[in-house]
């Protein structure tokens, strides 16, 4: 599209844009609809692709949720670096030319960019456990927002979230040292690489990373990154602040 670059750099991979045309592109195989191109006022440059299931609010012409709309833009246009977490930047992209690796870990693993996921209804965690994605139907509900039901509905299951081990490997690249399991682990995180993958815009701030791991209906496991420890902890399924990656394909 002349409106956007022709290769850009997302996850650890160059991406050949002119083979980016459908929403199947940016990992949203259901919507079954185009890529368009457009150009901001302030030099911004995006690839917008529509979710045909949105629904229009009665009488105020406007639509509601996030996942409307699935948005890749570069916050300097046509000017470098045209990479990810840098001035490229996405909304509802869960892959592009079909990498969605965004960190890669030095084990191997790899994980999607980070996100803060959308709550689920009690109604709405049961639907997806129906529809086998792993998590404790029974424990749907406790909480009228669910947001760890919400991370599991994005990653596509609870076997698509990261471990707390993986998690636990997370930490040890962040930190550059060996991370405990079981007790709090006192090191300097590498603030420029916090920032550079996504986790957070304030380098004093602490941040959550959820695990796939339930603990009953109250809540989940995840970890904490401070900016001078790191522990597992136990948090709230109702907690609105806790971030979220996937396991990468």
């Amino acid at each position: 599209m002349s409106c956007f670059e022709d290769k850009v750099i997302w996850g650890n991979e160059e991406v050949d844009m002119t083979n980016i045309k459908t929403a199947s592109n940016f990992g949203q195989e259901d919507w079954d609809t185009d890529i368009i191109g457009v150009q901001f006022a302030n030099g911004t440059t995006g690839l917008i692709a529509y979710n045909p299931s949105c629904t229009e609010k009665p009488f105020t012409n406007q639509y509601s949720g996030t996942d409307c709309l699935a948005i890749l833009y570069d916050t300097d246009g046509f000017r470098n670096p045209n990479t990810q977490l840098k001035d490229l930047n996405s909304i509802n992209v869960n892959s592009l030319g079909g990498s969605n690796c965004a960190i890669e870990l030095s084990d191997g693993t790899c994980f999607t960019a980070p996100f803060k996921p959308e709550a689920l209804t009690k109604a709405e965690c049961e639907e997806i456990a129906d529809l086998g994605y792993g998590n404790k139907k029974e424990w749907c509900g406790y909480y009228s927002k669910d947001y760890w039901a919400g991370a599991v509905k994005v990653c596509g299951g609870v076997s698509k979230m990261p471990s707390q081990e993986q998690l636990d490997k997370l930490a040890e690249d962040l930190y550059n040292t060996t991370i405990s399991a079981s007790d709090t682990t006192f090191a300097t995180r590498d603030n420029d690489l916090v920032v550079s993958l996504g986790f957070t815009n304030y380098t004093l701030d602490p941040f959550f990373i959820w695990s796939r791991e339930e603990y009953t209906s109250i809540g989940a496991y995840s970890r904490l990154f401070y900016p001078t420890n790191t522990y597992r902890n136990f948090g709230s399924r109702g907690h609105s602040s806790r971030q979220a990656v996937c396991l990468a394909d």
